[in-house]
């Protein structure tokens, strides 16, 4: 059976929500005649769907912060800001889009370089892009050296234990969050953190005795290793 009123169901609200959202929605129908009157030219329908999102927020919140405010006014002014979002929100990417259109160029448009040089735009897009794509593949190789010179310390530190070993990898090479890497261990948090602190420590006394790395300075997270 079709649903009689899905905007109503597109909200999500549960059924305390439900009750609550329904004894205020004449609220709603308030505020969107006003909001019309204030500024001509707005589709009522569009203004009193914004009016119901905001009052849906507000009861949400309302419900959840466990505070004993007063919830009339709480809600009205939530489905103000609701509304002029859709008008303001609406006026601010018609300004945009009437800018990008009156400063529209053509790729084919001459221009000159700093030594003097004519290239189209076109042509200098390109050039941008292709810096981009070289730093980026320069940054990516270092990521890379930096990440296998990690991997190599952390299996030929023989001061490390083999469970020291992998939290780093996962750590420090494969850049896993700490809930992650205490769950694929199957230890706790603090007994994690402990093996952690000790591990690095261990590191940072290498390191320190190279000088590949002041005493107190962090480790690199390295992201994701493959």
């Amino acid at each position: 059976m079709a649903n009689p009123n899905p905007k109503r169901s597109s909200l999500r609200l549960t059924k305390r929500q439900q009750v609550y959202f329904d004894a205020h929605l004449h609220l709603a129908s308030g505020v969107a005649k006003r909001f019309c009157y204030k500024y001509p030219g707005v589709k009522m329908e569009e203004v009193l769907q914004a009016a119901r999102l905001g009052l849906c927020v507000a009861v949400k919140r309302h419900l959840t912060s466990g505070k004993d405010l007063p919830f009339p006014p709480y809600a009205v002014q939530q489905m103000k800001w609701s509304c002029a979002g859709i008008l303001f929100g609406r006026a601010a990417g018609n300004a945009a889009a009437k800018h990008a259109r009156i400063h529209e160029v053509s790729a084919d448009e001459k221009t000159c370089t700093k030594d003097g040089e004519q290239i189209t735009r076109g042509e200098r897009a390109e050039n941008k892009l292709a810096k981009r794509e070289l730093s980026a593949t320069v940054a990516d190789l270092n990521l890379q050296a930096r990440r296998f010179e990690m991997r190599e310390l952390i299996s030929t530190l023989e001061t490390l234990t083999s469970v020291e070993r992998k939290i780093l990898t996962l750590r420090y090479v494969q850049g896993v969050e700490r809930d992650v890497v205490a769950r694929k261990l199957k230890m706790s948090i603090p007994d994690l953190k402990r093996k952690l602190r000790n591990a690095v420590g261990k590191l940072r006394v290498h390191l320190a005795d190279q000088g590949a790395l002041a005493p107190g300075a962090p480790l690199p997270c390295l992201g994701d290793g493959g």
